[in-house]
């Protein structure tokens, strides 16, 4: 399984993330949810877990069809901590979204 660290280098530019989320909306499979957003306390308590290095997510879909995802803390070994903390229920984009960022643009 591979090496999972806390301190691992998932750093992008505003240009490569800006281009990656046009691509997005310009693809086949966009269902026209841009993003979604979780607060601080539900990613901390995923981080706050023994030995949690990160979390992972997972695409789904809920009762009524909708594109979720779903966060699940991971060990340095690569596994999931599925019987700790899990979040999903994110505030959805649209209709609460940042229209003056540049990764709707």
């Amino acid at each position: 399984m591979a090496d999972f660290k806390a301190d691992q280098d998932h750093r992008i530019t505003i240009a490569e993330a800006t281009e990656f989320t046009r691509n997005y909306r310009n693809s086949e499979t966009f269902v026209g949810k841009y993003c979604g957003f979780f607060g601080a306390d539900a990613i901390k308590a995923i981080l706050a877990q023994k030995d949690c290095v990160g979390f992972r997510y997972y695409y789904g879909l809920d009762g009524q069809s909708n594109q979720v995802l779903i966060l699940v803390g991971v060990t340095a070994d690569g596994t999931d901590l599925t019987a700790g903390e899990l979040a999903e229920v994110s505030v959805p984009c649209p209709p609460h979204c940042n229209d003056s960022s540049p990764l709707m643009g």
